[in-house]
């Protein structure tokens, strides 16, 4: 995984070294960045700040404190555990309020989230890139349940709720395939992948998918769920858009509850 992640960087330093001789030597910084930062993930505005620190700090503990109220409130309102469904919707809101509260204090650019137009090449790249990581993701839980015995999964209600009638599967596709990708990836990869690009592509990776997978909780999940954040990092990274990574997180999801509609139903 390591060795993929370094192939990565050197396929982006040819790619900026490329681009970087339309430039002119010796250029000017434009406002809080140089002309050859334009396109780097991480980058918005050119006089507003690139992301960093301060936003992956802010957008995790807003997510954290988010959640906790969201479902708190959920829990106290309902006088037991929440419907599936509308824990699933809490929790792809409180990603994007997240988001929000990150972006909002000093970058205030969707771009620097990643939020730029991409080609219809590089959104069926990202379908390709979420069939991989299903794949990718079955061994490796596969392989984790093997070697530790451990068969805990946080997420059997989902799978329950895809399978249990036609309107629950709609439901998590419509959320969990949809909604939550978006919100995720913008915080996953548009803010912690994005904060944390200036160290470079195999810390950015490496960092985001770990947090990613923390996020699932210490279960089987958790392998799986890097194995994912490695990939859509790849692919935020290669094509400087969001949009392909939440694809392919959105088709990894679709397919395992599609899964569990045709196994468990």
């Amino acid at each position: 995984m390591v060795s993929t992640v370094i192939e990565a960087e050197r396929w982006r330093t040819a790619w900026e070294d490329e681009n970087d001789m339309s430039e002119s030597i010796g250029s000017e910084p434009v406002g809080e960045h140089s002309i050859g930062d334009r396109g780097r993930v991480g980058v918005g505005d050119p006089d507003r700040p690139a992301l960093g620190w301060t936003e992956i700090v802010v957008g995790v503990a807003a997510f954290v404190l988010l959640n906790a109220l969201v479902i708190g409130s959920l829990i106290a309102f309902v006088g037991a555990t929440p419907p599936i469904l509308l824990a699933v919707l809490a929790s792809a809101v409180t990603a994007l309020g997240a988001v929000a509260i990150a972006a909002a204090l000093r970058v205030r650019s969707i771009t620097a989230l990643g939020v730029r137009a991409v080609s219809w090449r590089w959104v069926w790249l990202g379908v390709g890139a979420g069939v991989v990581a299903w794949l990718i993701n079955r061994g490796v839980i596969l392989a984790y349940i093997a070697i530790t015995g451990d068969t805990t999964n946080p997420q059997q209600g989902l799978a329950e709720a895809a399978s249990g009638s036609v309107a629950g599967l709609v439901g998590m596709l419509a959320l969990g395939s949809v909604l939550v990708p978006l919100g995720e990836e913008l915080l996953f990869r548009g803010v912690i992948y994005g904060g944390l690009r200036r160290y470079g592509v195999v810390v950015a990776t490496l960092g985001s998918a770990a947090v990613f997978g923390l996020a699932h909780g210490i279960s089987v999940v958790l392998a799986g769920a890097v194995v994912v954040g490695v990939i859509t990092a790849l692919v935020y990274e290669w094509s400087r858009s969001i949009w392909p990574a939440v694809v392919a997180h959105g088709v990894n999801n679709a397919i395992i509850f599609l899964t569990a509609a045709v196994l468990l139903g």
